[in-house]
């Protein structure tokens, strides 16, 4: 009988033993935890020390990646095309016109998905189907062509909007570097 009592304590000692230890890894591992979720959640804030993105205006010249970028102007319209071919706008027409420069060392295709709307969070994608139907003066389309190396083009990009988003002063066009858009920068529109 004392031996059996003696097993139960020597298993009841081994068992407080083994809930202390794995409580104590436990504990270290929650704190381990604990501290990469602060690193995380302060390396995901934006750092104080890293300049906002400047905002450009109609006119300037900015480079984003190897593609330089001139905004000439901006326009409303409600109809694109002429009296035979064209589309309607469900709101107002935004038409863009911007000059590209490739200065990379290979061609691009443009796109006019590399040119979006912004308005506080709500983001415009450009209206390809109106796109085709404004040129600017020279006859050029921005729409799916190819730019060499050191060539510039200048065309238009179509966005279809509500009216008063087309007049709202935080309006601002967003461009980008190729489809995935790793590289921005932002155009104030109605400043």
């Amino acid at each position: 009988m004392v031996k059996t009592h003696v097993k139960h304590f020597t298993l009841l000692a081994l068992a407080v033993l083994t809930l202390t230890a794995c409580s104590s890894k436990s504990s270290t591992f929650d704190k381990l935890v604990d501290k990469a979720m602060e690193q995380t959640s302060s390396s995901s804030k934006p750092s104080k020390d890293k300049k906002e993105e400047a905002i450009h205006k109609i006119g300037d010249t900015f480079t984003v990646g190897d593609v330089e970028y001139t905004v000439q102007s901006k326009e409303l319209a409600d109809r694109v095309g002429n009296e035979y071919f064209g589309e309607n706008a469900n709101g107002q027409y935004v038409i863009i016109s911007v000059t590209i420069k490739n200065n990379g060392k290979e061609s691009i295709t443009l796109s006019d998905n590399y040119f979006k709307l912004i308005k506080g969070e709500t983001e415009y994608e450009a209206d390809s189907s109106a796109g085709i139907y404004v040129k600017d003066d020279a006859g050029a389309n921005l729409l799916y062509s190819e730019l060499n190396p050191e060539n510039s083009a200048t065309g238009k990009v179509v966005f279809d909007v509500n009216p008063d988003t087309a007049s709202d002063p935080s309006l601002q066009l967003q461009v980008q570097t190729g489809y995935w858009g790793t590289e921005t920068a932002l155009i104030s529109l109605n400043q």
